[in-house]
């Protein structure tokens, strides 16, 4: 094998994730046929998977990779190899390319699995999808993610799809009545002891996994609806905390109505993801700074910050921390909530308005 020169190398479920394929399927059979049935129509199967595969030993999807290998100068060609873990971990170890894949995968599985026709198709009771990108997460036993539309912050007929976790047999509608509250005598006269909040109102419901969403949700509702990392199990490790983040923040990359496309992020990775992300006005002089996603750990503490790209915002530095707990073998992980911050690292503005 000296003389093969690999141009592109990755574990065989990152790749067909981000082909849009159907993982669920796969791993519902014998992956063994599914690579046999994969490589003979495509002839992509190697003679050493074919080996293994006429042995009739039983595969994990792990044991396969997808790869692009050529002979010294030759043209590059696709094939299926039995996973050389060895040269996958060290390839592995470049956290751009780490990170990258599993946004990358993300927004692939998204577009093949969340088809938008009407305004109602931004509800899902069922997006379980999403977990085939990011394999490192498990969801408590008995929960479902679930999307609803997210009254967004700018304007009230506008709403953004946002993420949230049921009961696998929750039946209820999540229906809350919002009711103003007026300013007591005292208030008015302004002599209580709590002075009056202007815009402050009663909450007839909050919610909690035995409701289901099915309708737009007011902003001052949802902001007290969990975020998924309530109910996710994970191993204690960088990648996992990093698809966890990915997860928990799915609205900023998932289809938008109306204004809410003004919350859009694009993830940066390098300075071709500024040109790829900028639709309108060319920027020069991009900051000279790391690109890089990163994952650190300080006691019980974990801090993901990566660089984003909006349209009406410019280039930011995005951060947010979460308290790790342990769970028998696994962690959970808390938002900090606080710890959120967006820093405007170069303004831009394309100009146009939704």
């Amino acid at each position: 094998m000296d003389d093969i020169v690999f141009h592109e190398y990755k574990p065989l479920r990152q790749y067909i994730i981000e082909q849009g394929s159907e993982l669920s399927i796969a791993e519902d059979m014998r992956v063994s046929e599914y690579v046999f049935a994969c490589g003979t129509v495509r002839g992509l199967v190697s003679p050493q998977v074919a080996e293994r595969i006429l042995r009739n030993k039983k595969c994990d999807m792990d044991d396969f990779c997808f790869a692009r290998v050529s002979s010294e100068g030759g043209r590059p060609m696709p094939c299926i190899l039995l996973a050389d873990h060895t040269k996958q971990q060290a390839r592995s170890s470049d956290a751009t390319a780490t990170y990258e894949s599993f946004y990358r995968g993300l927004l692939a599985s998204i577009k093949a699995n969340y088809n938008i026709e009407t305004l109602y198709d931004y509800d899902m009771f069922d997006a379980m999808f999403l977990f085939e990108a990011l394999p490192d997460l498990t969801i408590e036993p008995g929960k479902t993610l679930g999307l609803y539309r997210r009254q967004d912050d700018i304007v009230d007929r506008s709403f953004i799809a946002s993420p949230y976790i049921h009961n696998h047999n929750a039946d209820r509608a999540f229906e809350p009545i919002i009711t103003p509250i007026k300013p007591t005598l005292a208030q008015r006269l302004g002599v209580a002891k709590q002075p009056y909040e202007e815009g402050s109102v009663s909450i007839s419901l909050y919610y909690s996994p035995e409701y289901l969403i099915n309708n737009v949700v007011d902003r001052r509702i949802s902001k007290h609806i969990p975020k998924p990392s309530q109910h996710i199990l994970l191993p204690n490790k960088n990648e996992a905390f990093w698809q966890l983040f990915l997860l928990d923040n799915i609205e900023y990359f998932l289809p938008k109505f109306d204004h809410g496309a003004y919350l859009t992020r694009s993830v940066i990775f390098s300075t071709a993801d500024i040109d790829s992300a900028i639709r309108y006005q060319a920027i020069a002089n991009l900051p000279d700074i790391d690109y890089t996603p990163q994952v650190s750990i300080k006691g019980d503490i974990v801090t993901i910050v990566c660089i984003y790209f909006n349209q009406w915002k410019g280039l930011v530095k995005w951060s947010s921390s979460y308290r790790i707990v342990p769970h028998n073998s696994l962690v959970q992980l808390t938002l900090l909530p606080d710890s959120i911050s967006n820093t405007i690292l170069m303004k831009y503005d394309c100009g146009i308005r939704i």
